[in-house]
Order: structure tokens, then C-alpha cells, then sequence
């Protein structure tokens, strides 16, 4: 199941270098132009918090997927323990 996992996770891993390259670009854009005219151009922060929103988001999902998991595995467990025959 965790080599499914990390099948599954290589598009997003794809998606997060491409937004970090974009982010760069962003910043570098904002930066001059910044530089040269005074401004902050509105798409440039747009695209900035929408990076920073997505990798929130992902890592809040993968905290919860954790706490699910060990949720799960400690249920199970707490069945075998139900299940045991008595002594």
C-alpha cells in the first residue's frame, strides 16, 4: 500500500516544482518590477499566496492522513483485543 501511496504522490511532487519555478518567476517579475516602476503588480501577490496556499493545504492533508492512519491501526488493534478468547 505505501508504494501505491507514492505512486499517487509523483504528480503533485510534478505540480509543486513546477509552482516553485513559477513562484521564482513571480518574485523575480514583482522585484523588478518593484525596481523600476514603484508597484507591486496585483497578479504577482495573487500568485504568491495561491503557491503558499496550496503547499498549506497539501501538508495539512498529510497531517490529517497521518492521524488518520494511526487512528486506524490503533482501532484494529483494539479489535484483536476485543477478539482474544478469554482465559
Amino acid at each position: 500500500m505505501p508504494l501505491i501511496k507514492w505512486l499517487l504522490a509523483i504528480p503533485l511532487y510534478i505540480v509543486g516544482i513546477a509552482y516553485i519555478i513559477y513562484g521564482l518567476f513571480l518574485t523575480l517579475f514583482a522585484w523588478f518590477s518593484i525596481l523600476f516602476t514603484g508597484n507591486f503588480p496585483e497578479f504577482c501577490a495573487e500568485g504568491i499566496v495561491g503557491i503558499i496556499a496550496y503547499m498549506a493545504y497539501n501538508n495539512l492533508v498529510s497531517k490529517v492522513s497521518k492521524v488518520v492512519h494511526k487512528m486506524e491501526a490503533t482501532s484494529i488493534e483494539f479489535i484483536d483485543i476485543l477478539e482474544e478468547p478469554a482465559a
